[in-house]
């Protein structure tokens, strides 16, 4: 608390591109860290869509998939037409301390 966060980047899943948390320097950034295909992702993941919807344009909101692959929680997205961004957080989690999911982290 009241440090600045560490910067994290993550490929999207869903398009070409990447997630790169400094990008939005100075903005709210929510990460909802999931397991695709998990008990708990279905959850997290209709979290992270709602924050995204309901906060259009005042917060960014990242769904980050860990423990899996990047093709599972690409077609999670894709069954459940979500909209929010979702990146494949294999290289990341461990920066958030995302072992155990679901986690979110607001910075």
């Amino acid at each position: 608390v009241g440090k600045p966060a560490a910067d994290c980047a993550a490929p999207l899943v869903h398009a070409a591109g990447t997630f790169r948390l400094s990008a939005g320097l100075g903005k709210p950034t929510a990460l909802v860290f999931f397991r695709p295909g998990s008990k708990t992702s279905a959850d997290a993941l209709a979290v992270a869509e709602a924050l995204h919807r309901v906060y259009a344009g005042r917060l960014t909101v990242a769904a980050v998939a860990v423990g899996e692959s990047a093709t599972a929680a690409e077609r999670q997205r894709t069954e459940r037409n979500l909209t929010v961004l979702v990146a494949d957080g294999s290289g990341v989690r461990a920066t958030y301390g995302a072992d155990a999911v679901p986690r979110f982290v607001v910075v």
